[in-house]
């Protein structure tokens, strides 16, 4: 997929079967993919600044919301070809995420720390309730996938479903009926990882988290320390309690923060500044498999002249990775310098 002309900052991939993609760039365009043929099959330019990010409506396939830095969200009806444009508060939004059980809701994380639940099948959008309890921008937002109270010990005598969202070192839930949280937790700083002050991206506080259908009692997230850990937490409790970390024994492990988890099923796929892609079984709490990408065009690979199964390979991230190909059980065997 070439037609980009600039860095992409959004995709999603379409909640049924289609094999269809929508992805933006900083040139503003939005673009409908066939993904089998690598064509676009529609195309539109409404935003007139960045767009940050986007999601499909799993009850309304047809539906597709963008939203920019400026606040303005853009709904994209892929039948008709039409846009409508909205702009619920003036400010960067850095999350957005249609509900799994309404066509009508989609939930807003902004920069400022502001969460805001939309009804967007109203003749104007309009905001159904002000989630509150953040001072850092929000990083991530989700939706509980399973409806009402029965699951969750957390959500007892709530009866709306539960929105969950992270920023800096915090992940909260709140009931979207009501706006009240149920669930509030505040991650530790590793006191063991030395910060390299001439590197801001160990400044940046960063959190994802995801809720898996398969486990709705349990919240996937990444850790507030920069070295790359998977948390699982168990939100069938009130006390405070630490979550399960991922077991990377078997895995070249994130040695940076995780930025980004997806999730299909029971696999979990985390993305992290070391350009690590990682693959985990939810279940066993395990890695599969990992491998190394590269953030720039590799200029130069040189093999061992003692070792030919050893291989550098520089990179335009200003890295140098060394790949083991001596290690049969992992093929994948890399490390970044």
């Amino acid at each position: 997929y070439t037609e980009h002309e600039h860095k992409v900052s959004a995709v999603c991939l379409s909640p049924d079967p289609e094999q269809q993609m929508c992805c933006s760039a900083d040139e503003t365009f939005v673009n409908l993919w066939d993904i089998p043929t690598g064509t676009t099959m529609q195309t539109h330019n409404e935003h007139k600044d960045k767009i940050t990010c986007m999601t499909w409506s799993p009850c309304d396939l047809d539906l597709v919301l963008s939203a920019s830095e400026r606040g303005t969200v853009v709904l994209w009806k892929l039948k008709t070809k039409t846009v409508t444009l909205f702009q619920p508060q003036k400010d960067y939004i850095c999350c957005i995420k249609a509900s799994p059980h309404s066509s009508a809701l989609v939930a807003i994380g902004y920069r400022s720390g502001a969460a805001l639940i939309i009804n967007i099948e109203l003749d104007q959008p309009r905001i159904m309730q002000k989630l509150r309890g953040f001072e850092m921008e929000i990083t991530s937002i989700c939706w509980c996938p399973v409806e009402g109270d029965s699951l969750l010990e957390i959500a007892a005598g709530h009866s709306g479903t539960l929105v969950a969202a992270a920023g800096g070192r915090l992940i909260k839930i709140w009931d979207s009926n009501t706006g009240k949280d149920v669930f509030y937790k505040r991650l530790q700083s590793s006191s063991n990882f030395k910060v390299n002050s001439q590197d801001p991206t160990t400044k940046k506080q960063w959190l994802d988290i995801q809720w898996p259908k398969s486990n709705p009692s349990s919240l996937i997230s990444s850790s507030s320390a920069p070295h790359g850990d998977l948390c699982l937490w168990n939100l069938n409790t009130r006390t405070q309690q630490e979550p399960v970390i991922f077991d990377s024994s078997s895995i070249n492990k994130h040695m940076r923060l995780i930025f980004n988890i997806t999730l299909v099923g029971d696999r979990i796929c985390t993305f992290s500044l070391d350009r690590i892609i990682a693959v985990w079984d939810l279940k066993s709490c395990k890695g599969l498999v990992s491998w190394s990408s590269f953030g720039g065009y590799p200029h130069c690979i040189r093999a061992s002249p003692l070792d030919p199964g050893m291989v550098a390979i520089g990179a335009g991230d200003n890295t140098v990775r060394v790949w083991n190909q001596n290690n049969k059980s992992k093929p994948f065997d890399i490390t970044c310098l």
